[in-house]
């Protein structure tokens, strides 16, 4: 009596389908280390205040958005956001294309990296003003 070949197929763990290899996993942990990092500044250097703070300069025109301190928070939950969507897709994307998956993680990095400059350089704008 012959087995299906499905018999014979090593069953995936959950943990395997979420961490298809090591350095996906560990471009991942370098993004939320990132993330981290800002929810970190948030807490040292953001300060509720009564004042609109700006939020965003443009070398062309200077501050060209002021708000309430608690806008800032959107820096980090967006980095958050991403991290998530992109390694979800990344994981749903491994097993047919690497290059695409690996991509995703790598994309997520580069935007913390973003975020956390940005974040540092309107702390470093709201310093200069007041």
């Amino acid at each position: 009596m012959k087995k299906s070949s499905t018999a014979h197929q090593k069953k995936e763990s959950l943990f395997e389908r979420f961490v298809p290899n090591r350095s996906g996993i560990i471009i991942a942990f370098t993004a939320v280390l990132l993330n981290i990092v800002m929810w970190f500044l948030m807490y040292f250097f953001a300060k509720p205040d009564d004042y609109p703070l700006p939020l965003h300069y443009n070398i062309y025109q200077g501050i060209d958005l002021v708000d309430v301190w608690s806008r800032l928070y959107l820096i980090p939950i967006i980095g958050a956001a991403i991290i998530i969507i992109n390694y979800a897709l990344s994981t749903v994307i491994y097993k047919k294309d690497v290059f695409i998956a690996s991509f995703l993680n790598i994309t997520s990095v580069l935007v913390q990296v973003i975020l956390v400059i940005a974040l540092l350089w309107i702390f470093n704008l709201q310093k200069t003003l007041f």
